[in-house]
């Protein structure tokens, strides 16, 4: 459960409703893409370190060092990755295919 809330504080996730079972834990969130789209690369980055070391480059730009024009390319190739989770919520047809499975599997008989 903490490891929950400290993702929902780093990320632009609510969490709506938990249940720990004894082997697994449900979990319902929901993306705040607006939120999201409104940071900065800075503070997209600064929020994966916080739950990722992230290579020493990065801690390097984040620290206002004199990085070349290379290594800033590098830096900057960095953030698209690490903004995937944005244009996963963007798609509608993961919302879709989770509710789904979620609402039209069929019960099994045994």
């Amino acid at each position: 459960v903490d490891r929950i809330k400290l993702l929902c504080a780093v990320f632009a996730v609510d969490l709506c409703a938990y249940a720990v079972m004894s082997n697994h834990y449900h979990v319902v969130i929901r993306i705040d893409v607006e939120q999201a789209k409104t940071w900065s690369d800075e503070e997209v980055a600064q929020r994966w370190m916080q739950l990722f070391s992230g290579p020493l480059l990065m801690h390097r730009y984040l620290g206002n060092a004199d990085l070349t024009t290379i290594e800033l390319e590098w830096v900057a190739r960095l953030f698209p990755t690490w903004r995937w989770w944005i244009g996963l919520a963007e798609k509608s047809d993961v919302t879709s295919m989770a509710t789904s499975r979620i609402t039209h599997q069929p019960y099994l008989s045994a």
